[in-house]
């Protein structure tokens, strides 16, 4: 197991995040101290998940619908290139 700041100053993405895998993994990167962004297509699971992770981390978990991250977000960083 890694210690509790192992991963403090990181920023990790955590496709999937709002359920299953993505979301345990989720949980386990904020114990270590990691700055999480989850991103699924479900928003309302979405949501719900990052208040709950909230709720017993204590972190902040940034979301994003994956539609939203793929027609918004990607297309701003192409036309900064």
């Amino acid at each position: 197991m890694l210690r509790d700041d192992a991963l403090k100053g990181k920023t990790i993405v955590v496709t999937g995040g709002g359920s299953g895998l993505g979301k345990a993994m989720t949980k386990y990167f904020l114990e270590l101290g990691a700055n999480v962004a989850i991103t699924s297509r479900n928003l309302e699971k979405l949501e719900n998940t990052a208040k709950e992770l909230e709720a017993e981390t204590g972190e902040l978990v940034c979301h994003y619908s994956a539609t939203f991250v793929i027609t918004t977000k990607w297309k701003i960083c192409w036309k900064q290139r």
